[in-house]
This record gives structure tokens, sequence and C-alpha cells, in this order.
């Protein structure tokens, strides 16, 4: 058995293990800006554009529930929203 960089290298090929690796960074990068900025999943979900519902969905890590682009999308607005804050 050879080693693994991360526990999606074991489960899948090669382009899945990385688009599942960058939606986790993804993930973990959002539920870490939320955090910062102590929002409730409310205030996140307007920040984003989103439900409620679907913040629940990204801090309890149901990767397989996001596309890669709607978490690149929630990212920049939330991002946005920061860097809005401190201007």
């Amino acid at each position: 058995m050879g080693s693994f960089k991360n526990a999606f290298d074991m489960c899948f090929d090669e382009h899945e293990a990385a688009l599942m690796s960058l939606k986790s960074d993804l993930m973990d990068s959002i539920v870490d800006e939320i955090k910062s900025k102590e929002l409730t999943q409310v205030e996140a979900a307007e920040l984003m554009g989103v439900t409620q519902p679907r913040v629940s969905n990204l801090c309890t890590g149901r990767i397989s529930r996001f596309s890669f682009d709607l978490l690149y999308v929630m990212n920049s607005k939330i991002l946005k929203e920061q860097d809005n804050a401190t201007q």
C-alpha cells in the first residue's frame, strides 16, 4: 500500500482527490472567516447569498453538497466583506 497526501487520495482518482482537497480547503477558509467575524449562520448566509441551511451544511463539513464553483464564490464574497469592513 502506497503513501497518501490526504484521505481523499485513498478514495478517489488523482483528479477527484485534488478537487476534493481544494473544496475542503475552501470550506475551511469560509468556516474560519465565519468564526473570526463571529457571524451567525443567518448573517453569514446573507453575506454569501445563500440560505442558512447551506451554511449549516458547510459548517458540518458536508462537502458533497457543494460544487467547487459555489464554494469559490462563497469564499470570495465573505472575503470581500472583510475587505469592505477594513476600508
